[in-house]
Protein backbone atom coordinates (compact mmCIF):
# COMPACT_ATOMS: atom_id res chain seq x y z
CA UNK A 1 0.00 0.00 0.00
CA UNK A 2 2.69 2.15 0.76
CA UNK A 3 4.24 1.96 -2.21
CA UNK A 4 1.55 2.83 -4.59
CA UNK A 5 2.52 6.41 -2.61
CA UNK A 6 5.99 6.56 -3.17
CA UNK A 7 7.01 4.33 0.14
CA UNK A 8 7.84 5.68 3.23
CA UNK A 9 11.24 7.74 4.71
CA UNK A 10 11.35 5.95 7.88
CA UNK A 11 9.31 3.18 9.33
CA UNK A 12 9.47 2.00 13.19
CA UNK A 13 9.09 -1.38 14.15
CA UNK A 14 7.51 -1.23 17.56
CA UNK A 15 5.44 -5.27 17.51
CA UNK A 16 7.88 -8.25 17.83
CA UNK A 17 5.76 -9.97 15.34
CA UNK A 18 8.03 -11.07 12.21
CA UNK A 19 4.85 -10.27 9.70
CA UNK A 20 4.85 -6.55 11.58
CA UNK A 21 8.65 -6.13 10.62
CA UNK A 22 8.45 -7.53 6.64
CA UNK A 23 5.39 -5.55 6.30
CA UNK A 24 7.54 -1.98 7.43
CA UNK A 25 10.24 -3.27 5.86
CA UNK A 26 8.18 -3.34 2.47
CA UNK A 27 6.68 -0.19 3.03
CA UNK A 28 10.34 1.71 2.38
CA UNK A 29 10.98 3.98 -0.56
CA UNK A 30 14.48 3.52 -1.87
CA UNK A 31 17.30 4.92 0.95
CA UNK A 32 14.30 4.26 3.70
CA UNK A 33 15.20 3.51 7.10
CA UNK A 34 13.38 0.75 9.24
CA UNK A 35 14.15 1.66 12.67
CA UNK A 36 13.83 -1.17 14.93
CA UNK A 37 12.62 -0.19 18.60
CA UNK A 38 11.90 -3.90 19.55
CA UNK A 39 13.43 -6.92 18.50
CA UNK A 40 12.12 -9.75 16.86
CA UNK A 41 11.08 -12.41 19.27
CA UNK A 42 12.54 -15.29 17.22
CA UNK A 43 15.72 -13.19 17.63
CA UNK A 44 15.91 -12.83 13.46
CA UNK A 45 15.17 -10.81 11.26
CA UNK A 46 14.31 -11.81 7.63
CA UNK A 47 14.93 -9.48 4.94
CA UNK A 48 16.03 -9.91 1.20
CA UNK A 49 19.81 -8.70 1.12
CA UNK A 50 20.12 -7.84 -2.39
CA UNK A 51 17.37 -5.34 -2.21
CA UNK A 52 18.66 -4.05 1.18
CA UNK A 53 21.77 -3.09 -1.05
CA UNK A 54 20.58 -2.11 -4.43
CA UNK A 55 17.89 0.77 -2.48
CA UNK A 56 19.73 1.63 -0.14
CA UNK A 57 17.72 1.16 2.55
CA UNK A 58 19.20 1.11 6.18
CA UNK A 59 17.96 -1.28 9.33
CA UNK A 60 18.67 0.41 12.91
CA UNK A 61 17.81 -0.08 16.16
CA UNK A 62 18.66 -0.20 19.68
CA UNK A 63 18.01 -2.53 23.22
CA UNK A 64 16.03 0.00 25.01
CA UNK A 65 14.48 -1.49 28.52
CA UNK A 66 15.95 -2.12 31.88
CA UNK A 67 16.13 -6.06 33.64
CA UNK A 68 14.62 -7.14 36.67
CA UNK A 69 13.74 -5.00 39.49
Amino acid sequence: MLQRHGGADVAVGLAVDDRSFATAYAGLRGGGRLVLVALPASGMLNIPVFDTLLNGTSVIGSIVGHGPT
